[in-house]
């Protein structure tokens, strides 16, 4: 059991983007095909300063994300519509097509964070699973998709040759 870490007790640390690009994939299946690009950029970064840092030297962080994915559909169109898909349609009408996905360029993107020491945060996005809604379109006429994805970051400080992972 963990211990409870009061949120209240996080320092910000601010940050400026160093460098920033999509994670890009192509789809190839026989009902979608196109450019699928995501990038998860941090919106909040706190330390967390109740815990003792797993690498001696390097903070906790806690970041919080917000994804940011597009969709460039190289297929068929169809009419459009603006119906939104029901939690029902989502549960019986998503097909997995992962497996049609290939990774094409998987950058890291890279923040520099405010404080003492200084530090580099790099952070690579990686998408997971993709669903196809199946018989459901976007307004403009694209196959609905619903990607999940997962962030990783390492820290080190400005400076220092040597990366620490940390989650």
């Amino acid at each position: 059991m963990s211990a409870f870490i009061d949120p209240k007790k996080f320092k910000y640390r601010n940050f400026r983007v160093e460098s920033l690009d999509w994670n890009i994939y192509e789809v190839d299946h026989p009902e979608v095909k196109g450019i699928l690009k995501v990038l998860a950029f941090p919106v909040y970064v706190f330390e967390v300063t109740e815990v003792a840092p797993v690498q001696p030297g390097t903070p906790n962080l806690q970041i919080l994300y917000q994804p940011l994915i597009s969709f460039y559909n190289a297929g068929q169109k169809v009419e459009g519509d603006t119906t939104p898909v029901t939690p029902e349609e989502y549960r019986s009408k998503r097909v997995d097509i992962t497996d049609s996905i290939n990774a094409t360029s998987m950058p890291l993107c890279s923040y520099v964070l405010d404080g003492e020491p200084p530090l580099r945060l790099r952070i690579s996005t990686t998408v997971t699973k993709v669903e196809l809604i199946q018989g459901k379109v976007t307004q403009w006429g694209d196959p609905i998709i619903w990607v999940t994805w997962n962030a990783n970051y390492s820290v080190t400080e400005i400076g220092d040759s040597t990366t620490t992972p940390t989650v």
